[in-house]
């Protein structure tokens, strides 16, 4: 991706400090903004540390990066979120700490806005009312969603759009950065085209263009000159009244990757055109796991389904390998603490709800597997009730004569037999040297088994897994049937589109529900079984109610 970029900050007209931050870093295409916020001095200790703990926590896992940028499959994309959302959350845990280090720091916190480019794709972390804009093909708007009191009673219609600037409530943000222990974080991403222009700014300067359709922003950034604009936008702000500390980063995308996505065979063939010759929706295509895509196909119509199998555009077969079956000999994690990435494990679910001394148990309790180039790690048949996790290299999956997949750094194999015994059912091999962290099933359990707290964390985690899976394959399977249907061309008989649709819709109709995935009690393992049954509430607030003590106690902190 080639990119231009400029940011400049400026202290405004009435505040005698600035407590923004902003970060830019051309290795990692990184660029953050961070508003602090708290007396003595405190919001500029907080922006600070919160700028520099979140490069820091990307820069050590900047493989997870890079494995995107290689692969750029839907699964490496939600990793990436993961690990922004790991480190804004390591930053908020540090200006905790340093906050109860001082009392006069106490309650001190920021916003955080962060924009991160790699391939073809922008990811977004975002906390608090810094803003990120967007322009695009002429049009301006806005990325980000203010974690404000005012954006909360513009939603729940109590005030109105324009009466946001003269609110009392103006400055009173929901979410920040290190005023409490953790906080929730706003990830997602989409996809860069060129000619975008990004504009990351403090409320210094998003106070003066709330209305995103004014054309001023937008006059802005469509300056030649990209190291003017930030500098502009400062002075246009200070001209408006410069009432608090003014940031800008401008972020301009000149040319981007192809939109391809890797798939199980290679890349994804060029996209068709629709019967009604409007190409289908590239965003939509991007959204298909890479496991699960449709690949080789063309435009090209298919009597049936069963046609695929046996058509000159199925997938090519896997050319014989001579794989290593060498027995593996693990060794013990403990002996190796100081050198292990520990904190890789938080980009997992399974592991990303853990503190770091019960991180550091886990590993201390595992095995460390070593693969070189071709071993296989698994072989259909084989019997195995391990965890595993992947902290270097990259494996590749198969069934009986096809790659099926890969899996990256910060993936798991293993986990749906944390619940009930399942057959190996696929080929694991390694493409590289590969090291994995492996938890033997029995010892797992055991130590879930005496850390109640423990245990809840990582099921919790594992209900999310199994969940986003789930709606990753109710989402393939509905691109996958608008795909049968595009491909077909308009000459094709009404039969052969009826039945394309019929056998799409089974497939649709026969993958699970997000509430109908369960185990059954007895397959439970025996510690989640003898679990007491859990309370029931005895409590009951409405919305309302909740919103009108919010409300209260803000006007009588005021007050």
């Amino acid at each position: 991706m080639q990119v231009q970029f400029w940011a400049a900050t400026d202290v405004g007209l009435t505040r005698d400090h600035n407590e923004d931050n902003y970060l830019v870093d051309p290795n990692l295409s990184l660029f953050v903004v961070a508003d602090g916020m708290g007396g003595h001095a405190a919001g500029e200790i907080a922006s600070s540390v919160a700028v520099h703990e979140v490069r820091e926590a990307l820069k050590s896992q900047r493989e997870v990066i890079e494995g995107f940028k290689k692969s750029g499959s839907v699964l490496q994309r939600q990793t990436v979120l993961t690990l922004i959302d790991q480190a804004i959350s390591t930053a908020c845990h540090s200006v905790y700490q340093c906050a109860q280090e001082d009392s006069e720091r106490h309650g001190m916190g920021t916003t955080l806005s962060l924009l991160l480019l790699s391939r073809n794709r922008a990811f977004v972390g975002h906390v608090g009312d810094s803003r990120i804009y967007r322009t695009r093909q002429g049009k301006l708007s806005q990325v980000t969603e203010d974690h404000t009191v005012v954006n909360e009673l513009i939603k729940s219609g109590r005030i109105k759009p324009d009466e946001a600037f003269n609110s009392p409530y103006k400055n009173a943000v929901t979410r920040a950065v290190g005023v409490h222990p953790s906080v929730e974080v706003d990830t997602f991403d989409f996809e860069v085209q060129a000619g975008d222009n990004y504009l990351l700014c403090s409320d210094g300067l998003s106070g003066y263009l709330d209305d995103v359709q004014d054309s001023t922003a937008l006059h802005f950034l469509k300056g030649e000159d990209v190291k003017k604009i930030p500098q502009e936008l400062i002075d246009f702000a200070n001209n408006a009244g410069g009432k608090d500390n003014i940031t800008a980063i401008v972020v301009r995308v000149d040319g981007v990757e192809g939109p391809q996505m890797s798939t199980s065979f290679g890349m994804l063939p060029p996209i068709p055109k629709s019967t009604n010759n409007e190409a289908l929706d590239l965003d939509d295509i991007d959204e298909i796991e890479a496991e699960e895509s449709l690949a080789g196909a063309t435009d090209e119509g298919l009597a049936s389904l069963s046609d695929l199998e046996n058509s000159d555009h199925a997938p090519p077969p896997i050319p014989p390998l001579s794989l290593d079956r060498t027995p593996i000999e693990p060794r013990l994690a403990s002996a190796e603490m100081a050198e292990l990435p520990i904190n890789l494990l938080k980009i997992s679910p399974l592991f990303g709800l853990l503190d770091q001394k019960t991180l550091e148990a886990f590993v201390a309790a595992s095995e460390i597997i070593s693969l070189e180039s071709n071993a296989a790690l698994h072989l259909i048949g084989d019997e195995d009730d391990s965890l595993y996790f992947l902290y270097r290299g990259e494996l590749r999956l198969e069934n009986d004569d096809r790659e099926i997949g890969q899996l990256s750094v910060g993936g798991t194999i293993g986990e749906e037999r944390l619940l009930v015994n399942a057959p190996i059912t696929i080929n694991v091999i390694a493409n590289t040297p590969s090291l994995l962290f492996c938890w033997r099933r029995d010892n797992l359990h055991a130590m879930m088994a005496t850390a109640p707290d423990i245990s809840s964390r990582i099921m919790w985690g594992l209900a999310l897994f199994n969940q986003r899976k789930i709606k990753k394959l109710q989402r393939s399977l509905g691109m996958l049937q608008e795909l049968f249907l595009n491909f077909l061309p308009a000459s094709a008989g009404d039969d052969i589109h009826t039945e394309w649709t019929e056998q799409a819709q089974k497939l649709i109709d026969s993958s699970p529900a997000t509430d109908e995935v369960n185990t059954p009690l007895e397959l439970l393992p025996r510690f989640v079984r003898d679990l007491p049954p859990t309370p029931t509430p005895t409590f009951k607030v409405s919305v309302d109610e909740v919103e009108d003590m919010i409300e209260g106690e803000l006007k009588s902190s005021e007050s």
